[in-house]
């Protein structure tokens, strides 16, 4: 008898802990107070994106400067990584390829912190590192493609020396 007596004591202590554990975790629980900053959500109105890059297309020499490629070359290499870019419109704002790729070039070109780029395309510094990541991704591989192809076509017939293959970790 005194066993169960124990065990029940036990089981009601330990029920006890979990509810007081649950409640603390409740109260002292980071929570957001927001899904979105309010300076984020003007990011079609002011951000980088949407207006400094539509309109720099115009100057050849400013366009230039602020992703260190030509439109021309800017619009090819859209045209290849256009694809991998692309995402789904399930959010109310979407960042467009052209906006990923004026990004990531421009943190390429000018070595801009992560914060920095966060505050010019009006997004989080997450979201700046997630979509650099994935453009580079997609142009190291767009890329590859090309140059085995041009490789492939300039020694038609000719054996290339072997070589290790590179890995880029990014």
């Amino acid at each position: 008898m005194r066993g169960r007596g124990g065990r029940k004591q036990t089981k009601q202590l330990l029920a006890a802990l979990i509810n007081l554990l649950t409640l603390l975790r409740k109260k002292y629980a980071v929570r957001r107070k927001m899904g979105v900053r309010p300076l984020f959500r003007n990011r079609i109105q002011l951000g980088d994106g949407h207006n400094l890059i539509n309109e720099l297309r115009f100057d050849s020499a400013l366009f230039f400067n602020y992703t260190r490629l030509s439109y021309q070359r800017f619009e090819f290499l859209l045209r290849l990584v256009h694809p991998l870019l692309k995402k789904k419109k399930n959010m109310k704002t979407v960042i467009l390829p052209h906006q990923r790729l004026a990004m990531t070039l421009r943190y390429l070109a000018v070595g801009d912190c992560m914060t920095s780029l966060s505050f010019s395309y009006r997004c989080g510094k997450s979201t700046v590192s997630n979509i650099i990541r994935e453009t580079l991704k997609a142009i190291i591989k767009v890329l590859q493609r090309s140059l085995c192809a041009l490789l492939r076509s300039q020694t038609s017939g000719r054996r290339l020396p072997q070589s290790k293959p590179v890995t880029v970790i990014i």
